[in-house]
């Protein structure tokens, strides 16, 4: 008598990242779908929409847009959600502005008292979300409010001037071509240099699952520390990564079941 015994069917980190990847350019082709088809209904609805003036200020508008949908698209494609992204840009907005005061020659003051405010909101959000173990949407959307308050602080009023050398260039054409268009492009063009580093692998992976990217993160650093510990010991110590480890399929930070 013959007993078939089921076979589990196990899928390795590898699969699963592909297969993710693969999803990802499923959503990537519908989104081109529907903006070929926004631009075509916006072409017959607006005869000017193909003009100069009209290309300039529309993509003056998708500037900071562009900006904010790559970052967002980072933290989402991590396994994330960030709520309070809207508020960390008025935030930065408003300080830039406050700092600036129409002057031309501390734009670069400006710029920096921006990218910095913009890390230290980002740097808060890492830190409740990862090491206070609250969960994103949670967290973002408290955070969100504590930004919206603090730039209604700084600027109560609509209001604030921006140099007029940082408008100018804003409206100029090199080679006849708009800034605002080369800066969507080159927005564009560094998304897609991104997209190919090893970092945004690791992101992509953890996105996909993290349990299977952390065993494949931890079997290839595996991979080189027999050598490494051996030496290490014929010297007399032992570091840290040469101690008896937990099993790779769960990690330290995974829940415990009671």
């Amino acid at each position: 008598m013959r007993t078939d015994t089921a076979k589990v069917e196990t899928s390795s980190p590898r699969k699963t990242v592909w297969r993710f990847v693969m999803d990802l350019r499923v959503q990537a082709l519908t989104t081109w779908v529907l903006l070929a088809i926004a631009v075509t209904l916006d072409a017959i609805l607006q005869p000017t929409f193909f003009t100069l003036y009209s290309i300039t200020s529309n993509f003056a508008t998708f500037v900071p847009l562009v900006l904010v949908a790559i970052a967002q698209t980072i933290v989402v494609v991590g396994g994330g959600l960030d709520l309070s992204l809207g508020a960390v840009v008025a935030l930065s907005s408003v300080l830039a502005v406050t700092i600036m005061g129409g002057r031309g020659d501390r734009i670069g003051l400006g710029f920096l008292v921006a990218v910095g405010a913009g890390a230290a909101c980002g740097l808060a959000n890492g830190l409740i979300v990862s090491v206070v173990r609250l969960q994103p949407l949670i967290a973002t959307l408290a955070t969100a409010s504590i930004f919206s308050g603090l730039t209604l602080v700084v600027l109560p009023k609509p209001g604030g001037n921006v140099p007029a050398v940082m408008t100018e260039a804003y409206r100029m054409a090199v080679a006849g071509i708009p800034v605002s268009v080369l800066a969507v492009v080159v927005a564009v063009a560094l998304w897609l240099l991104l997209t190919r580093t090893k970092l945004m692998r690791h992101i992509y992976a953890v996105g996909g699952d993290p349990a299977a990217a952390y065993a494949r993160w931890y079997r290839s650093r595996a991979s080189g520390r027999p050598a490494m510990c051996s030496r290490a010991r014929s010297a007399g110590w032992r570091p840290w990564h040469c101690s008896p480890t937990p099993d790779p399929a769960t990690p330290s930070w995974a829940p415990t079941s009671p």
